[in-house]
């Protein structure tokens, strides 16, 4: 069950970082700053300091 919890994790944070980079990019190639500035990308450092480590 642990393996399963830690893979869920793994994969959680993969997509995360997937989707703030296609945000942040999306966001920088269409000088769209207030986008960038609203974003909240606190969850996906949460993520990734706690399982991407």
């Amino acid at each position: 069950m642990a393996e399963d919890k830690q893979a869920m994790r793994e994969a959680m944070c993969a997509a995360a970082a997937i989707v703030a980079g296609a945000l942040a990019s999306y966001a920088h190639d269409t000088k769209n700053h207030d986008l960038k500035k609203r974003a909240d990308f606190s969850i996906h450092l949460r993520i990734t300091k706690a399982t991407c480590d």
